[in-house]
C-alpha cells in the first residue's frame, strides 16, 4: 500500500493559502461539538522567519475555511475529503523559542452582538423554531431545523443575556440540542437523533487508547419531579416525569417555573437526560477517519459492561504527528 497522508488545505479570507503554511504547519486540531458550544479549530504554525508576527499576522475577525484531505488512507489510490467550515479568527496567540504561532478560531456569526451583547425581550405563544429565527435573523446567519416537535413557549423573557446564552438555554429546557456549524445556528433533537441506526462498530482491539467511567453520583435517575409555587397566590404546581420501563424509586426534584404542564413535562424530561447523560461514557482514541461526526451514533464491542450503543458529544480530528481522532460520548438513553 502506498504511503498514507493527512494534509490540511486552508482558505484565508477566500484566499487559498495551503501552500504558504506547508512548511511551517505543526498541527492542525479541528473540534466538532454536538451541542452547547462551537465547533473550534486549532492551527499551529513555526514562524522562524518572524512572518507570521509582522507581516502575516492574523487579524481577529478574519474568515478561514479548513479542509482535511486524505491520500491512500483506507486503501491506495483513495482520496477523500472533510471540509471542516467556516471559522472566525478569535485567538492568535505567540510563544518562544522557538517562535511559533497558534491561530484559534470558532464557528460563530461574525456578528458579535450575538455573542457578547446583553439584550432584553420578551416573547409569548411563540414555537422555540420562531424564536430561534428571529435570533439568526438577526445574526444574519442560517438556521437548521431538525425535529418532529417544535414546543410552544407559553411565556419567556429574555433578561440582559446575549443571543447566543439564552438560545441555547431555550433549547436545553425544551429537551432541544443547538449547535454552531459553518455560520449556522443548529437545533435539532438528541433524543430523535440517539435513535437512528449506529454508523459503525468499534471493538477494543480497533482503537490506540480508550477510557471508560460508570456513576451512581447525581445520576441514573428513574424520573424528574418539578416543583413551583407561584409568589404571588402561592399555588404550589408539581408534575413528575418517568423514565419508560422506571420504577420511579429514584426521583430528582428541581424547583423550577413552568407556565403549563406541557412545559413541565419538557423541563423535566430534559433534566432527566441531562443528569442520566453522565451514568455512561467513554473516551477514545482512534486512527483517524472522515466520516464519524459528533450526534453520530455507534456501537462498542469487546468493553464487556460498555458494550452497547453511545451517542458522540464531541470529535477532534488532530494532524501533525499522524492522523488521529478522538472522541467522547455517551450511552444512549433508551426511550426519552
Amino acid at each position: 500500500m502506498e504511503t498514507r497522508r493527512a494534509n490540511i488545505e486552508l482558505l484565508y479570507e477566500g484566499t487559498n493559502i495551503t501552500k504558504y503554511i506547508e512548511a511551517d504547519l505543526i498541527s492542525f486540531s479541528y473540534t466538532d461539538n454536538a451541542s452547547g458550544e462551537a465547533n473550534d479549530v486549532s492551527i499551529e504554525l513555526k514562524d522562524n522567519n518572524k512572518k507570521w508576527i509582522d507581516g502575516w499576522a492574523p487579524t481577529k475577525g478574519d474568515i478561514v475555511k479548513p479542509t482535511i484531505v486524505t491520500t491512500n488512507w483506507d486503501k491506495s489510490g483513495d482520496s477523500q475529503s472533510l471540509s471542516c467550515g467556516a471559522f472566525i479568527v478569535d485567538e492568535p496567540s505567540y510563544s518562544g523559542r522557538p517562535r511559533k504561532l497558534t491561530l484559534g478560531a470558532v464557528s460563530t456569526p461574525s456578528d458579535t452582538n450575538f455573542m457578547t451583547t446583553n439584550k432584553s425581550k420578551t416573547w409569548q405563544s411563540a414555537t422555540v423554531k420562531s424564536i430561534a429565527q428571529y435570533i439568526a435573523d438577526t445574526a444574519g446567519v442560517g438556521l437548521y431545523f431538525d425535529s418532529s416537535t417544535n414546543p410552544v413557549v407559553d411565556y419567556i423573557e429574555q433578561s440582559e443575556t446575549p443571543d447566543v446564552s439564552f438560545l441555547f438555554d431555550l433549547c436545553k429546557n425544551n429537551s432541544l440540542a443547538m449547535k454552531l456549524y459553518n455560520q449556522k445556528i443548529v437545533i435539532f433533537s438528541e433524543t430523535e437523533y440517539e435513535a437512528k441506526d449506529s454508523v459503525m462498530t468499534i471493538t477494543e482491539e480497533n482503537v490506540i487508547s480508550w477510557q471508560a467511567k460508570t456513576t451512581f453520583t447525581d445520576t441514573g435517575y428513574d424520573g424528574c419531579l418539578i416543583k413551583y409555587t407561584n409568589p404571588t397566590t402561592g399555588e404550589t404546581f408539581s408534575y413528575t416525569f418517568t423514565a419508560p420501563d422506571k420504577t420511579g424509586s429514584k426521583v430528582y426534584q428541581m424547583n423550577e417555573k413552568a407556565n403549563s404542564l406541557a412545559e413541565a413535562e419538557r423541563k423535566a424530561q430534559a433534566k432527566l437526560r441531562e443528569l442520566n447523560k453522565k451514568e455512561y461514557t467513554m473516551s477514545m482514541d482512534l486512527p483517524g477517519n472522515l466520516k464519524l461526526f459528533s450526534s453520530h451514533t455507534v456501537t462498542t464491542f469487546g468493553f464487556g459492561i460498555f458494550d452497547g450503543k453511545y451517542y458522540l458529544d464531541k470529535v477532534t480530528r488532530k494532524t501533525g504527528s499522524g492522523f488521529t481522532i478522538s472522541i467522547e460520548m455517551h450511552k444512549v438513553l433508551e426511550g426519552y
